[in-house]
């Protein structure tokens, strides 16, 4: 397994991305965690689809997309591939 926190990935169009972590095993698959604070969004889910887009351009398997707000209560909100 191999963890990169903070790191661009660049789009075909050369669009910079930044996701808070990103986590890929041997079978070229990845996971994407963003961390939030506030009230939950759905600019935070596209966030996570453009992050995903990009990793698919790279041909990377995306099997778990995860947005965590870290606020008095922290709350996990788990999007998965319907390919698992």
């Amino acid at each position: 397994m191999i963890v990169f926190n903070e790191r661009e990935i660049v789009s075909i169009d050369h669009q910079i991305f930044i996701p808070d972590r990103l986590v890929f095993n041997s079978k070229n698959e990845a996971i994407i965690i963003d961390y939030k604070t506030g009230k939950p969004s759905k600019e935070y889910h596209q966030q996570l689809i453009s992050y995903e887009d990009v990793l698919k351009s790279m041909h990377i398997n995306v099997v778990k997309k995860l947005l965590i707000y870290i606020n008095e209560q922290i709350t996990i909100v788990k999007k998965f591939n319907l390919s698992l």
